[in-house]
């Protein structure tokens, strides 16, 4: 069975440690399968990860709506003051 995180067969881990990434914020469609696998992939490479809530689909909603109550997630709100922040910080 083939693993659907995007960091497989991909240099994405390599490119994050590059630039210092600790924390990834994932949204997309297939939320139970590839999202779900990005999701555990980041996790298992130490990385802290989050669902966007209100940016996932997957085939059925009700499973959408588990999964973003299951794992860790945030909404909108949260993106956005957390990339405001980090503008100024390299400004």
């Amino acid at each position: 069975m083939m693993d659907p995180s995007a960091f497989v067969k991909a240099e994405l881990d390599s490119l994050f440690k590059a630039q210092g990434v600790s924390s990834v914020f994932l949204c997309g469609l297939s939320a139970t399968a590839c999202v779900l696998a990005t999701y555990f992939g980041a996790m298992e490479r130490g990385y802290t990860a989050f669902m966007v809530k209100d940016a996932l689909m997957s085939p059925k909603a009700i499973h959408t709506d588990t999964l973003q109550e299951t794992v860790e997630s945030t909404g909108w709100t949260v993106m956005e003051t957390l990339l405001k922040s980090a503008r100024a910080g390299t400004e």
